[in-house]
């Protein structure tokens, strides 16, 4: 009985993470609405290539979420703007970005 309440128990704490991570928004990140706001920021797009195709953004450095942990490095530690699709995209790249010393100052959603 205590072993099968320890599995429910991890297993709830499992679930609790996956949605925590993907839902929950992220504090202290706001919307950006207009290209001022952006000047001093490098933008990175981390939408995935077909979004970027219809969608274009000449000035960003595109880096799509799967590959954001192998080429973090190629991003600069000060403020960045992130673009992406939805608002599970935009929780998942400001965590991970953070956790890599990544301050990102805002997003642009396409």
């Amino acid at each position: 009985m205590v072993l099968l309440m320890s599995v429910i128990g991890l297993i709830g704490c499992l679930v609790f993470f996956l949605v925590y991570q993907r839902y929950i928004p992220v504090v202290g990140v706001k919307k950006v609405t207009s290209c001022q706001e952006v000047e001093s920021a490098i933008l990175i797009d981390v939408r995935d290539f077909h979004e970027v195709k219809t969608k274009p953004c000449e000035d960003a450095l595109h880096i799509p979420l799967p590959y954001l942990k192998r080429q973090y490095g190629d991003i600069p530690k000060n403020e960045v703007v992130i673009i992406v699709s939805d608002a599970v995209l935009k929780n998942l790249t400001v965590r991970q970005l953070s956790r890599k010393g990544v301050r990102v100052k805002g997003y642009w959603c396409l």
